[in-house]
């Protein structure tokens, strides 16, 4: 593709000129920029053409617990505490397991960017009101009463230029949405937010 090829004559020119380093910048700043559209261009397709989702009954604690231990593997929650709290008896939930890690993922990773260095981050799975629940709950900065309105809209984030594309919290919806489920967020600037991702059961509870 294009992009390939961009990073390709920039990883070219920087090995041709290792000793000259205004070239070495310039190739370093035109590879990082093509990644930076490279993603932009991954997530654009999977918020408008979503990939088919293989939805099964679920063990949500499974998913949950594999997810915190992915991102504390690669040193995600270094300098902040993090809680986990599973209700004993959790049921399974209808979802794609790869793609509702997929949003955990994105929601722990957004938590942990709020956050100081001491902060604490509490996640926790339950039955609530007829649906699998998981909070991801964070002591950090809030977001404000203006911006949460458009959290979810594609584009919107409030990450610096070049930190975010604004299609994280967009795809995680639709994901979720199409499990026949919702993610729901509430916050106070200074005191954290909390994201909840609720999921229909896998087998429905009697009348």
């Amino acid at each position: 593709t294009p992009l390939a090829s961009i990073m390709g004559y920039a990883d070219l020119v920087a090995a041709e000129q290792p000793d000259n380093p205004a070239t070495q910048d310039y190739a370093r700043r035109i590879s990082d920029d093509c990644a930076r559209i490279d993603r932009i261009v991954r997530g654009l397709l999977d918020y408008a053409r979503p990939r088919c989702s293989s939805e099964v009954s679920t063990d949500i604690r499974q998913v949950v617990t594999e997810s915190l231990e992915l991102l504390t593997r690669q040193g995600a929650f270094k300098h902040i505490k993090v809680l986990l709290t599973i209700d004993e008896v959790l049921p399974e939930a209808m979802a794609d397991p790869h793609q509702l890690q997929q949003v955990l993922v994105n929601l722990l990773l957004n938590s942990r960017d709020a956050l100081p260095e001491d902060g604490i981050l509490e996640i926790s799975a339950g039955l609530q009101s007829g649906q699998v629940c998981i909070n991801i709950l964070d002591n950090g900065s809030g977001i404000s009463e203006e911006h949460l309105k458009h959290i979810f809209d594609p584009f919107f984030t409030t990450k610096p230029p070049g930190k975010g594309t604004g299609l994280g919290l967009a795809i995680s919806a639709r994901i979720i949405e199409g499990f026949g489920g919702r993610i729901t967020v509430s916050s106070k600037p200074g005191a954290g937010s909390c994201f909840s991702v609720r999921l229909p059961l896998a087998t429905p509870p009697p009348p």
